[in-house]
């Protein structure tokens, strides 16, 4: 975590060198707290004006676990014998019919829901032997959706409290904060790891859609309609905003080969050739569609759950 925080602070440096505000992450505090609650928060002090960021554990292992689960969808296997080639499943209708034969991905993140709202915290697994090829996916994952919700964090952080936001734009800090940690993500993930911006992108997206997953589990067992966890500020909603801020804020080129030339460059108008094509816009969304179709069958069992009236862990009501 600490290094998905430096990279932030690297990348302001990198965009903007002679910035003397750079100066200012000595006024951030950074830290986690084992706390069961699946969020992050940030908060100034009135206090020689120091922002605190705090990332929960309860988000920390939940990303896991539900990153888990999307690498074991994806199949990962080494290439032809090789020790460090590893190919995947990105195919949606592949990795569906291997839900089908292996729920393994589907009972992962159903337990680990079960974890968190019968008996208040996300861990139903401990101390595995995760199999060496499933560290490369598993890695991206993780540390892409762990450096955009830390950059959201620091987004708020560079908000001026004094301007007040009218209510019709109640979630306008919200997506500034989103397409901060959206500029910071892509441009370190390509400059300090050498990962590709739909990767960055898809952890993005996969994380805003891990938020909403909790949402709507927690919402199932408070209403007693099934409910959909919809508003102004969906995961739906804060993908296509991120892949906005993208085409807005970068230049992107890539070949066959998997090189690619990325240069951060703010635009008046987004051209047509400057827009991601659908096959890059799928590579997005990948991961996301992939949880997305593992927790199709772990909502059903949920659904269970609440007409066998199993009740929710104290804290949650």
């Amino acid at each position: 975590l600490a290094y998905q925080a430096a990279s932030i602070e690297m990348t302001y440096d990198l965009l903007s060198p002679n910035n003397q505000n750079n100066q200012s992450f000595s006024k951030f505090i950074f830290g986690t707290v084992h706390y069961p609650v699946v969020d992050a928060l940030s908060y100034k002090v009135p206090v020689n004006d120091y922002t605190v960021i705090l990332l929960y554990s309860g988000l920390i292992d939940f990303v896991y676990q539900a990153a888990k689960s999307i690498t074991e969808a994806m199949s990962p296997r080494y290439q032809d014998g090789s020790q460090s080639r590893v190919i995947v499943h990105f195919d949606l209708d592949s990795i569906k019919s291997i839900l089908c034969a292996d729920s393994q991905p589907v009972e992962r993140l159903y337990r680990t829901l079960e974890a968190y709202l019968f008996n208040g915290y996300p861990r139903a697994f401990a101390f595995e032997n995760i199999p060496q090829e499933h560290f490369p996916t598993l890695g991206i994952i993780v540390s892409m959706a762990e450096r955009w919700i830390i950059g959201h964090e620091y987004g708020h952080g560079f908000i001026d409290d004094s301007i007040e936001i009218p209510k019709e734009y109640s979630y306008s800090s919200e997506y500034f904060s989103d397409n901060s940690a959206t500029i910071a993500t892509v441009y370190s993930g390509a400059k300090l790891d050498g990962v590709s911006p739909e990767f960055s992108l898809g952890g993005a997206i996969f994380a805003a859609l891990c938020i909403d997953i909790i949402h709507e589990a927690l919402t199932l067992f408070k209403n007693e309609e099934e409910s959909h966890y919809d508003n102004d500020f969906s995961a739906r909603n804060r993908a296509s905003n991120v892949i906005s801020c993208f085409e807005q804020y970068f230049m992107y080129n890539h070949n066959f080969y998997g090189d690619f030339d990325l240069s951060f460059e703010i635009k008046d108008k987004v051209s047509l050739d400057q827009h991601l094509s659908e096959e890059e816009i799928d590579h997005c969304y990948a991961y996301a569609n992939i949880l997305f179709a593992i927790w199709q069958p772990v909502k059903l069992r949920l659904l269970e759950d609440r007409k066998n009236k199993r009740p929710l862990y104290s804290k949650w009501n």
